[in-house]
């Protein structure tokens, strides 16, 4: 039997800049293709459970293009009027690259699971779903 485990430091990230990219997958008629996660890093780090028949959820995570781009602009569209999000566009338009001080843009999602996703609203993390 194999346990699936789920752990906070363990996720995919998805940045908003990402949504152009996906816009563009969208227009090739490549929106029912599974979303390429690319390796398997995850969070700041490469991780194996230590228990044995043990695998991170994330390792079954399986999104369609258009499911992430519908994501994407759920949770910009939920934070888009926010203050957070004003000071990060005007940020990315007008300061320059080596003085910008945000780690994470508003927007960002984290996948943990099929169902366990959040965003970033600038301050916290929030859950959101399909």
């Amino acid at each position: 039997m194999t346990l699936i485990r789920t752990q906070s430091d363990v996720y995919y990230q998805i940045k908003p800049s990402k949504l152009q990219e996906l816009k563009v997958l969208l227009e090739a008629s490549k929106g029912n293709s599974l979303y390429d996660f690319g390796n398997r890093n995850f969070g700041n780090r490469f991780m194996v459970p230590q228990e044995p028949h043990t695998i991170w959820s994330t390792y079954t995570i399986r999104f369609t293009n258009t499911q992430i781009y519908k994501l994407l602009k759920k949770s910009i569209g939920i934070i888009e009027n926010t203050e957070e999000y004003a000071e990060y566009l005007l940020n990315s338009v007008f300061v320059e690259e080596k003085s910008k001080n945000y780690s994470l843009p508003p927007g960002t999602l984290r996948l943990y699971s099929q169902e366990l996703i959040c965003f970033y609203n600038g301050k916290t993390w929030r859950k959101i779903s399909l």
